[in-house]
């Protein structure tokens, strides 16, 4: 995986935050900015910026002509006035350190995120240093994981290692998934032989019950699209017409799929969006995380279905919901 797509995925994993990512720039300039960066387009949380994909941190010369050789960059490739990051695959410490003084924002995939235009600034390392803490809610990351966890698709107890690959993350998004989760009490974890293994800290349905206050829609964005243009895209069904293969509740009008919302930008922007019901249309929901990890049988899983449906006023919505939990083999 390339450094570029490496840190998309680690950016929206830890952050939640939808990341495109665009073209390299074709700047011109000297050769000894281009042995530091590679320039590339992307998109953060909706927001433009450039991404400097450094190429040899060994030519990094301090602090100071480090942040003059990237203002230089930008300024040659037309982006001076562009919000940027810089994207590495390590950084000392030090120099860390220093770009967070002069507000850089810089990435290190796996292990640090600084962008203080959206206010992280996440290190892994640091979180592992100073023990679990519990948050506000679980990222969108975690509460895919946990929702896995309860429904029994990763045998526990587990490392966070053999439960990586399964899920889709890299080994560093689980263990920080795991740390989040023991922070908020919901797992326990313990050393076994050479590697920490971990478990939920109570039963599936206590565990569930518990997590409420933490836990979100995973939809964040519903769009209106014709069932014709997405038809080979197999999506798993979602919201009520999900709803209705897990209770009584009769299908609706228009489907309902699911997809990640960071798959929809690959490939769902140039489908027109149908701006009112109408022969032929469906709706599709833009997940936080991919629905498809846990989807059962072409439809979405019930915990997550429950937590998009869960704030619906509808009452025949609400029985159905009811009628499916109550059928969960806790």
């Amino acid at each position: 995986m390339t450094l570029g797509k490496a840190f998309a995925r680690y950016f929206e994993q830890e952050t939640g935050l939808p990341v495109t990512w665009g073209r390299a720039l074709t700047a011109n300039l000297p050769t000894y900015l281009r042995q530091l960066f590679e320039l590339h387009k992307c998109t953060v949380d909706g927001e433009r910026a450039v991404a400097l994909l450094l190429r040899d941190e060994g030519r990094i010369r301090g602090t100071r002509a480090f942040v003059a050789q990237i203002e230089k960059a930008m300024e040659l490739a037309g982006e001076a006035d562009s919000a940027y990051c810089l994207v590495a695959d390590a950084l000392p410490s030090y120099l860390r350190r220093r770009l967070v003084g002069v507000r850089v924002p810089f990435v290190v995939v796996g292990e640090q995120i600084y962008w203080p235009r959206l206010g992280y600034l996440m290190t892994n390392l640091r979180s592992q240093r100073r023990g679990a803490a519990p948050t506000d809610r679980l990222s969108p990351a975690t509460q895919a994981v946990f929702v896995a966890m309860l429904l029994g698709q990763i045998p526990m107890p587990a490392s966070a290692t053999a439960m990586a690959e399964p899920l889709g993350y890299t080994a560093m998004s689980m263990s920080r998934a795991v740390k989040e989760l023991e922070g908020n009490g919901l797992v326990r974890t313990k050393s076994q032989g050479r590697e920490r293994v971990v478990q939920l800290a109570d039963s599936p349905q206590v565990a569930w019950q518990k997590a409420q206050p933490l836990l979100r829609s995973p939809v964040r964005e519903t769009v209106r699209v014709m069932a014709a243009d997405i038809a080979e895209w197999s999506l798993p069904l979602a919201g009520e017409s999900a709803l209705a293969e897990y209770s009584l509740l009769g299908p609706p009008a228009e489907p309902v799929h699911a997809i990640a919302s960071r798959v929809w930008r690959r490939h769902g922007q140039g489908l027109e969006l149908i701006p009112v019901q109408d022969e032929g249309t469906c709706l599709v929901e833009l997940w936080r995380y991919p629905p498809e990890a846990s989807a059962r049988d072409g439809r979405v899983d019930p915990l997550s279905l429950y937590l998009s449906l869960r704030d619906h006023t509808d009452e025949r919505v609400e029985q159905g919901v009811e009628e499916m939990l109550e059928a969960m083999p806790w």
